[in-house]
């Protein structure tokens, strides 16, 4: 007789049935003074898309159809607007309307995603499917970030060193950027001033000055991943195994949990440990997913000072 005591390493709040994710948690996250926007992660059974306000309440959930059921692990979900876009691990993006959740880029039963692979690129008709995947990821951007003052998407290609624009309307390439060595997160800010780490360190540059200039140098960082930017203030927030918060001048104002991250033992909700995304509140604060490898598997929001609010 077997009998059902409990699941350890999925905690939610409201019921699983409105979550996502019952094999890995999200790897990304966007936010925005309406709500909490996750999406894509390994899912068997699960909603694919849901936001919830930044109580917690449950908004929408969404269950698309999906091209390529084995392409999961959303790699980066961004907004321009009222448009919200997910990257994929093949290059492809997917739009949503961030108020209701319905894809708009085909629909949620026939969805057309953007390819924005390095030149298009297209596996060769006759590849197997897993070539096809590998093929296709080889040539795909590694991270996404919104540039509304532009209306474009911006996105990272480590790979060729490069980054590149594309219109958020119709996903048509616009421009790109090239010799940015060891390239890893973006993000732009409300101004149109593009962020990244690069070779470690944070560099800055615009669409009409496109050398890239550091901003805080690398012996500044601890191992950093990823990075957004606060509408509120302007600061930088960077993510490694810490948090750091830097004026947008680059001057370190404040660094939340410790830089060698979560230890074992007892928990520590204000230390950080495998932390996958990192996105600004509205009100000043950020929120980080974590937890692909290790528990807790949690998104999880801060104030601006590493405060946990949720």
């Amino acid at each position: 007789r077997a009998e059902f005591v409990t699941q350890v390493g999925q905690n939610v709040d409201p019921p699983w049935e409105r979550a996502t994710g019952n094999h890995t948690a999200p790897n990304a996250v966007a936010m925005d003074a309406s709500g909490l926007y996750r999406l894509g992660a390994e899912n068997e059974g699960a909603h694919w898309g849901v936001k919830t306000d930044l109580d917690g309440r449950h908004l929408w959930t969404n269950d698309r159809w999906f091209a390529d059921p084995w392409a999961q692990k959303t790699l980066a979900v961004t907004l321009v607007g009222d448009r919200l876009f997910e990257l994929m691990p093949n290059g492809h993006v997917y739009g949503y309307d961030a108020k209701s959740g319905r894809v708009f880029t085909g629909g949620d039963f026939d969805p057309k995603p953007w390819n924005l692979r390095w030149e298009r690129f297209e596996a060769p008709r006759g590849a197997s499917d897993v070539e096809r995947r590998n093929l296709n990821a080889a040539q795909s951007p590694r991270d996404l970030a919104g540039d509304a003052a532009n209306d474009l998407l911006l996105a990272a290609f480590p790979q060729h060193n490069a980054t590149a624009w594309y219109s958020a309307q119709d996903g048509t390439l616009v421009g790109t950027t090239t010799n940015i060595m060891n390239l890893a997160g973006v993000a732009v800010a409300r101004d149109g001033t593009i962020f990244a780490i690069a070779g470690g360190a944070v560099v800055t540059w615009t669409r009409k000055s496109p050398i890239p200039r550091t901003l805080i140098a690398a012996d500044g960082l601890h191992d950093p991943r990823c990075l957004c930017i606060s509408p509120a203030t302007g600061d930088l927030f960077v993510a490694g195994q810490q948090v750091q918060r830097f004026s947008s001048a680059g001057k370190r104002l404040a660094a939340f949990g410790r830089p060698e991250g979560r230890g074992d033992g007892v928990y520590v909700p204000t230390d950080f440990r495998g932390i996958t995304d990192i996105e600004a509140d509205p009100e000043g604060g950020f929120v980080v997913t974590e937890g692909q490898h290790s528990p807790p598997r949690r998104t999880a929001r801060f104030d601006a000072n590493g405060r946990i609010l949720r």
